[in-house]
């Protein structure tokens, strides 16, 4: 009976032991559970910045094909501008020439 009673006092004393391990896991349980939820929290933020990143990227994409857009149109008028610039010389040249002609048909 007296030894049964000791092993049932030190089978209390164990449940005690594993009842108080088992609080300190408990802190420890919910601190992993918050570090969790702070890992996913900034899992969605990187996600949120990723997705602002690459509209960013689109916008100058876009803003690269227009500027090349631009360019083109520029290219084009600088020659019609050389074109017309051709046009007005000839007309300069022809201007002279009969000039030239009138000039040389007074004196005779």
């Amino acid at each position: 009976l007296k030894e049964g009673d000791t092993s049932l006092k030190e089978g209390d004393s164990s449940l005690e032991e594993g009842d108080s391990s088992l609080k300190e896991g408990d802190p420890n349980f919910k601190e992993g559970d918050t570090s969790l939820k702070e890992g996913d929290t900034s899992l969605n933020e990187g996600d949120t910045s990723l997705k602002e990143e690459d509209t960013s990227l689109k916008e100058g994409d876009t803003s690269l094909k227009e500027g090349y857009t631009s360019l083109k149109e520029r290219d084009s008028s600088l020659k019609e501008g050389g074109t017309s610039l051709k046009e007005g010389d000839t007309s300069l040249k022809e201007g002279y020439t009969s000039l030239k002609e009138r000039d040389e048909g007074g004196r005779h």
